[in-house]
């Protein structure tokens, strides 16, 4: 008889620890503020191509819920009150899709310092800043009660696990490179169509990276083992993440010379 090895939700229900409403009015109060930097930057450009990085932003939302399951992620519902959708075995509370859209204004700043030029000490200071910001971003809801992830997550710190922020600095300097590299190849309607179709596989599709995370979290493994798997996994994260940038730095250095 074969048993399920991936770890499973609590069977009890997980009592909220704190104001959920807060850390929902907190997340769209993020939202708002990146998509209105981006509005601006549309305005300050005289371009719609800003707004694709809003609108992709939000059709990661659909993509997420394949990553959350992989890793585990359970939300939490006071008592009386239902989830507003299920994706791939995961309920979705209704403030959690438009969350995405705060991915839009650290990916197109990206995006503008490559095409200005950005070095790369700048970059590899964007990637420990993209694994602050996810910080920033899930330390309210875990503390607050909104979320839990469960399993043998290894470097856990309030309910978030630490190496869970290390995969979005590869999601936001890809999605970026993307624009940067399409926005020589396209104009018009094909840029931005590109950009929108690109930018959620390149958030979460480029986290594959982590695969001995994924394959050991979800085989049943200890904590132990889980801990020495998130580092090999953060060791090809940032070797995908130099390779990124020696990419774009050859790519820049030909740009200039046939300028």
């Amino acid at each position: 008889m074969m048993l399920n090895q991936i770890p499973q939700a609590p069977m009890a229900p997980v009592a909220p620890h704190g104001p959920m409403l807060y850390y929902a009015i907190f997340n769209w109060a993020l939202d708002i503020l990146c998509c209105a930097l981006v509005l601006r930057e549309a305005y300050r450009t005289r371009s719609a191509f800003p707004l694709a990085f809003i609108v992709g932003a939000m059709l990661a939302a659909w993509v997420e819920p394949v990553f959350d399951g992989n890793i585990h992620v359970l939300f939490v519902y006071p008592p009386g009150v239902e989830p507003s959708w299920h994706i791939y075995n995961v309920p979705y509370p209704w403030y959690e899709f438009a969350g995405n859209a705060t991915l839009a204004g650290p990916i197109y700043w990206i995006y503008h310092r490559l095409r200005k030029g950005a070095s790369a000490r700048e970059l590899w200071l964007y990637f420990f800043l993209a694994w602050a910001a996810d910080a920033l971003q899930e330390l309210p809801g875990t503390i607050m009660g909104a979320y839990v992830y469960f399993g043998p997550q290894p470097f856990v710190v309030a309910n978030w696990p630490v190496w869970i922020g290390m995969l979005a600095p590869i999601g936001y300097g890809l999605a970026a490179y993307a624009a940067y590299a399409m926005s020589f190849a396209l104009s018009g309607a094909r840029l931005w169509l590109s950009q929108v179709i690109l930018m959620p596989v390149m958030i979460y599709g480029a986290e594959v990276i982590a695969w001995p995370m994924w394959d050991t979290l979800n085989a049943g493994q200890s904590v132990s083992v889980t801990r020495w798997a998130a580092i090999l996994s953060l060791a090809f994260t940032a070797t995908a993440y130099y390779v990124f940038i020696a990419v774009y730095l050859k790519r820049r250095e030909g740009l200039l010379r046939t300028a």
